[in-house]
C-alpha cells in the first residue's frame, strides 16, 4: 500500500511538471483555459391550435466565452410552414391546417464567434380544428346476383362544406361501380354460386380535407338463369311413372347453384299446354340440394289413347325464373291393353300376373266355345282357336304392349264334353304354370313336339279336377310337363261322386294347393296307387290338397264334414275361397254353409294338412263369405255378402252391421288366431256382390277388392263420401288401406244396355292385373270405358260375350 508520504512526493512532482511545461509555451508560468462551444436551449414541448400564430424561443442560449453570435432555425419534419425571422433567437409561423393532431419538428443551432456550434430539438403539436363529415349508409342488405343494386348515402359537414365523396368496394367478389363520385351510386353485383358477402365504403373528404367513411355489407344470393332436364326419357308409356330424373339449376354463368338457402330454389313442374290432352302426376314440386332438385313418380295421364309429344315445363319460384321446356317426351298407347275377347261363350276364372321387375306378363284361364275364336286383343286371327264344346283355355299375354304371346287350349279330344280352367297360379322361382280344370270326360293337354297329354277317367259325367304343370314363357309357352286328375278311380274301384276345383294357388314351396268341393264319394289320389278315398258328410263337403310340383303326386287332404264339425247335423258345405301364406305357416279356407243360407265358416289348415288350434270360426245366417286372403303377418282379411243385421265376431260379442240393400257387402279384418280387429260395409238399394279380394304387399300395403254393383254407393267406409255410380249391373275395382280406410275406387260401366262383371283379379307391389266380363243385349257396339272417370280408356263392345283385360298401376289407373 501506497503510504501518505508517498503521495505527497508524486504531487509536488507532478505540479512541477506542468509548471515546467508552461514556461515552454508562453514563456511564462501562467495558465490559460481552452474556449468552449455555445449551448443552444430552448422553450419546452408547446401545444398549439391550427392557425395560431407559434414563437420558437432559443434566447435562453448562451456560451461560456459569451462570444454567441448568430441562430438558425429549421424544420425537419411535419407540414412545412415559414418561418419568419429564422437567423434569431426568437423565430415565428403560423400552425398550419391539421387533419389531425400533428407534431411539428424544429432544429435550432447557434454559432458562436469561433465557428464553434451547439443544437437542439424542438417540438411543436398542432390541434386540429376541423370536424371530419358525418357519413350514413343504410343497413345491411341481401340482393340476388347479376343485379344492378342502388347504393345510396348521406354526407354532411359540421364545420365546414364536403367537398367530395367517393363509393368503394372494400371485399368481396368483384362488382362494378357506377356513378361512384355521387351519394347515388349503383353496384352490379357479380354472377355467384353460393352466398357472397361484399363490402362497399362511402367516404366523404370536406373542404378541408378531412374524411369521413361508412360502410355497408351486402350479401349476394345467387341466380337460377338456366333449368336444365336431365333423365328425361324419350318415350314414355301412358299412367306409367318414369324414371326419377333431376332439373339443375343454373347461375348466369353456367354454373350449376351450389349455395344459398334451399327454400329459395323450390323448382315446379308442370306440363306445357298445346300437347295432347292430359294430366300430369307424381313429385312436382322439389327443393333443390346443391342445385338439383329430383322428381319421382312422375307420369302423365292421358286422356285418350293416341300418342304425341309432351314437353314438361320446369320454374324457380323464388325468385320467378322460367319456364324452361324439357326436350320432347313421346307418350305411347299400348296397343292391345286394354282389350277384349268375344266368342258365342267365355268365362275367365283366373289371371296371374309374372311377378318380374320387367314386362309382367297377364296369363289368363277359363273357358270358351266356339270356332275361329281369336284371342288376340286386337282381334288378330292368326292365332284362332276353336272348341267344338266348351273348352278350358289359358293365355299369355306380352306385358307391355298385350300382345298375345301364346294360348293353348284343353278340350275333350271326342268333342262330347265341357272343361274349365278354374285356377291358375306361376312360380316365380321356375316360371312354371299350374292349373287346375274341372272337366266331365276325357282330356287332352297339348304338348310341343309330341302327342297331347291325355286323361281318361273311368267314368265319363262324372265331375273331376285334373291339375297340370305348363311350361312358362317361350315358343314352348303352355306345353303341358304333367297331369293329375282328382276324382278319378284309376285303381278300378269305381267311384260315385264329383268334384269341382274353386281355386289353386301355390304355397313357399311352390307346390300346388288346390281347393274345392266334392260330393259323394271321391278318390283324392290322383296317382291311383291307392284309393284315397272320402265320402261327404253332406251333400257336398269342401276339401283342400297339396301335390307335388314336380310330378303332381298327393301331399295331403284336408275335407271338412266328418274332419270338421259344421254344425250340430251335416249340411252341404263349400269352399269359395283359399288364402295361402307367402313364404311358410298355415293357410286359411273360406266356406259356406248350405250356399250362405246358414251362414258361413272360415277355418286354418296346418301346413302338414290339419285343422289348426284356433278351430272353425263361424259368421252367422245370411253371411256369404266369398274372398279370403292373409297379410305377411298372417292378419286375415275376409269380403262377401250380407243380409238383413250381422255380427262379424265369432264370439257373438261385436257390433252387428245392418245390411242397407237386399245384400250389402262387408270386409272383416281378424287377428292371425280368428280375433276381430274390425268389420265395415258398402251397400245402396241394390244387391253388391264380391268376386275377389287381394293383399297388395308394396310400399304402402293395400286391399284390392273386386265386385259387382248397382246404382250409387259410397265406396268409403268412414264419414267420407266417395260415391261411384253404376247405369246397370257394373263392375268395381276398390282400394282400401289395410285398416278399412279409403284410397280409390275404379268403376267399370258399360251403360244400360250392358252389364259387366269381375272375373278375375291378380297383384303385384305396382300393377293389378283385372280380368272381367261384359253381356252386350243391343246390336251397335257400346263405348265401355275402363279407366277411372277422370280418364276415357274405351273398349268397344259389340252385341254378345266378352271378356276384356285391363291391367293398372297402384292407383286404378290403365298402364301396360
Amino acid at each position: 500500500m501506497m503510504s501518505s508520504l508517498y503521495r505527497g512526493f508524486l504531487i509536488v512532482l507532478l505540479l512541477g511538471t506542468v509548471s515546467a511545461c508552461g514556461d515552454d509555451n508562453t514563456g511564462g508560468n501562467e495558465l490559460t483555459a481552452a474556449p468552449s462551444a455555445p449551448v443552444a436551449v430552448t422553450v419546452g414541448l408547446q401545444t398549439i391550435d391550427e392557425g395560431a400564430t407559434v414563437t420558437l424561443d432559443g434566447s435562453s442560449s448562451y456560451d461560456a466565452d459569451n462570444d454567441l453570435v448568430g441562430y438558425a432555425w429549421t424544420q425537419n419534419s411535419g407540414p412545412a410552414v415559414a418561418l419568419v425571422n429564422p437567423t434569431s433567437a426568437k423565430a415565428t409561423f403560423t400552425a398550419p391546417s391539421v387533419g389531425d393532431t400533428t407534431i411539428l419538428r424544429f432544429v435550432l443551432t447557434v454559432t458562436d464567434s469561433g465557428g464553434r456550434t451547439g443544437v437542439i430539438n424542438a417540438e411543436v403539436t398542432v390541434i386540429d380544428l376541423n370536424a371530419a363529415p358525418v357519413v350514413n349508409v343504410p343497413a345491411h342488405t341481401v340482393a340476388y346476383a347479376d343485379t344492378v343494386i342502388a347504393l345510396t348515402g348521406t354526407a354532411t359537414d359540421p364545420d365546414g362544406t364536403v367537398a367530395s365523396v367517393k363509393w368503394t368496394q372494400v371485399s368481396g367478389d368483384a362488382a362494378t361501380l357506377a356513378n361512384d363520385t355521387t351519394l347515388s351510386a349503383s353496384a352490379t353485383l357479380p354472377d355467384v354460386g353460393q352466398n357472397r358477402e361484399l363490402i362497399f365504403a362511402l367516404t366523404a373528404t370536406d373542404n378541408e380535407g378531412k374524411t369521413g367513411v361508412a360502410e355497408i355489407g351486402i350479401t349476394v344470393k345467387p341466380v337460377a338463369e338456366t333449368l336444365a332436364f336431365v333423365g328425361v326419357r324419350n318415350t314414355a308409356l301412358r299412367n306409367t311413372a318414369w324414371p326419377a330424373f333431376t332439373v339443375e339449376i343454373k347461375n348466369a354463368s353456367g354454373l350449376r347453384i351450389t349455395g344459398g338457402d334451399p327454400a329459395s330454389y323450390t323448382v315446379v313442374v308442370s306440363l306445357k299446354a298445346g300437347g295432347p290432352a292430359g294430366t300430369l302426376g307424381g313429385t312436382l314440386a322439389a327443393t333443390a340440394v346443391a342445385g338439383v332438385a329430383s322428381f319421382s313418380r312422375v307420369r302423365f295421364d292421358q286422356v285418350t289413347p293416341t300418342g304425341g309429344d309432351v314437353f314438361l315445363q320446369a320454374n324457380v319460384l323464388d325468385p320467378a325464373v322460367g319456364p324452361f321446356d324439357s326436350p320432347a317426351v313421346k307418350i305411347t298407347w299400348p296397343t292391345k291393353i286394354p282389350g277384349k275377347v268375344t266368342a258365342p261363350e267365355l268365362t275367365v276364372n283366373a289371371v296371374a300376373l309374372v311377378a318380374d321387375a320387367g314386362n309382367q306378363d297377364m296369363i289368363v284361364g277359363g273357358s270358351f266355345f266356339g270356332a275361329g275364336v281369336s284371342f288376340a286383343l286386337d282381334g288378330d286371327t292368326t292365332k284362332a282357336v276353336d272348341a267344338a264344346v266348351t273348352a278350358a283355355f289359358v293365355a299369355r299375354y306380352h306385358g307391355v304392349d298385350g300382345s298375345l304371346e301364346w294360348v293353348r287350349v284343353f278340350a275333350d279330344p271326342s268333342g262330347t264334353s265341357a272343361a274349365e280352367v278354374k285356377g291358375l297360379a306361376v312360380a316365380t322361382a321356375t316360371g312354371k304354370i299350374y292349373i287346375a280344370i274341372d272337366h266331365t270326360g276325357a282330356l287332352d293337354l297339348p304338348r310341343d313336339g309330341t302327342t297331347p297329354l291325355q286323361v281318361i277317367p273311368a267314368t265319363t259325367g262324372t265331375g273331376y279336377v285334373t291339375v297340370a304343370s305348363l311350361a312358362g314363357g317361350g315358343a314352348g309357352g303352355g306345353s303341358a310337363d304333367w297331369a293329375s286328375t282328382i276324382g278319378d278311380a284309376t285303381d278300378d274301384v269305381p267311384t260315385t261322386g264329383t268334384c269341382s276345383a274353386t281355386t289353386l294357388q301355390l304355397d313357399g314351396s311352390n307346390s300346388p294347393i288346390v281347393l274345392g268341393t266334392f260330393s259323394s264319394t271321391v278318390d283324392f289320389d290322383p296317382a291311383g296307387a291307392t284309393f284315397a278315398d272320402h265320402t261327404a258328410d253332406g251333400l257336398s263337403d269342401a276339401f283342400l290338397l297339396k301335390l307335388a310340383a314336380t310330378d303332381g303326386k298327393l301331399g295331403w287332404r284336408f275335407v271338412t264334414g266328418s274332419a270338421v264339425q259344421l254344425g250340430a247335423a251335416p249340411v252341404a258345405d263349400s269352399g269359395v275361397a283359399l288364402a295361402v301364406p307367402r313364404v311358410s305357416g298355415g293357410m286359411w279356407i273360406a266356406g259356406q254353409l248350405a250356399n250362405g243360407i246358414n251362414g258361413s265358416f272360415f277355418l286354418q289348415v296346418t301346413s302338414n294338412g290339419t285343422l289348426a288350434t284356433p278351430g272353425v270360426k263361424y259368421l252367422g245366417p245370411g253371411t256369404f263369405a266369398e274372398a279370403i286372403c292373409l297379410d305377411p303377418t298372417g292378419q286375415i282379411f275376409l269380403a262377401g255378402g250380407f243380409t238383413d243385421q250381422t255380427n262379424f265376431d265369432p264370439t257373438g260379442a261385436g257390433t252387428a252391421l245392418i245390411a242397407q240393400s237386399p245384400q250389402d257387402m262387408f270386409l272383416a279384418n281378424y287377428t292371425a288366431n280368428g280375433t276381430l280387429t274390425y268389420a265395415v260395409q258398402f251397400g245402396d238399394f241394390f244387391p253388391m256382390t264380391v268376386a275377389t279380394l287381394s293383399y297388395r304387399d308394396a310400399a304402402a300395403d293395400s286391399l284390392v277388392i273386386s265386385g259387382t254393383f248397382e246404382g250409387d254407393v259410397d265406396f268409403d267406409p268412414t264419414i267420407a263420401e266417395s260415391v261411384a255410380t253404376a247405369n246397370n249391373e257394373g263392375a268395381f275395382l276398390l282400394s282400401l288401406e289395410p285398416s278399412g280406410a279409403f284410397e280409390w275406387v275404379n268403376v267399370m260401366d258399360p251403360g244400360p244396355d250392358a252389364v259387366a262383371w269381375p272375373q278375375a283379379v291378380a297383384t303385384t307391389s305396382n300393377r293389378i292385373g283385372f280380368v272381367g266380363a261384359a253381356a252386350i243385349g243391343v246390336a251397335p257396339p257400346v263405348t265401355f270405358d275402363v279407366d277411372p272417370a277422370v280418364t276415357t280408356v274405351d273398349v268397344q263392345l259389340g252385341a254378345g260375350r266378352h271378356f276384356f283385360i285391363d291391367k293398372m298401376n297402384d292407383q286404378g289407373l290403365t298402364v301396360p
